[in-house]
């Protein structure tokens, strides 16, 4: 990503300096340990029916209206996600980019629909299961969750 090898300047006194990027936010940088703790923090969530603070993790454009509530309340009925699929997809996945973990196209196309730069998302995905990060430069926002529950099925 480029936001990783990014230096950015900062203006002090009239001075220029190179800081990393690192230096910003905390120093967070964005892992696949800290994508697999938001998925979890999202079903515990969603187990609680607390679905204004599940709405907290993820990313809606702008101009998509939807009822939460509704949508969320049916993940769990469709086996979108559960415990044991986050599970699995964290010990067997693969991490990286989203253009680099799913198919470019697919990946570019995810991006555009959630209006969001490609470059700073991340996946995570095995088999048919799969998820999808943007990266904020401090936290991750979901962008995507599907068929991580049905993995226990296997």
């Amino acid at each position: 990503m480029f936001l990783q090898r990014a230096l950015v300047i900062v203006l002090f006194c009239g001075f220029s300096f190179l800081l990393p990027l690192d230096v910003q936010g905390g120093g967070k940088k964005p892992t696949k340990e800290s994508a697999v703790q938001m998925l979890r923090d999202f079903l515990a969530a969603l187990e609680a029916k607390d679905y204004d603070k599940a709405a907290k993790f993820l990313h809606f454009p702008p101009d998509v209206k939807v009822d939460i509530q509704k949508e969320l309340s049916v993940g769990l009925e469709r086996k979108e996600i559960s415990k044991k699929g986050i599970d699995i997809l964290a010990a067997k996945g693969k991490w990286g980019k989203l253009a680099e973990v799913f198919d470019k196209d697919v990946a570019e196309r995810r991006a555009k629909r959630m209006q969001v730069p490609l470059d700073e998302c991340y996946g995570l995905k095995f088999e048919s299961a799969a998820a999808g990060f943007w990266w904020t430069n401090s936290t991750f926002k979901i962008i995507r969750v599907n068929n991580i529950g049905k993995l226990e099925e296997k």
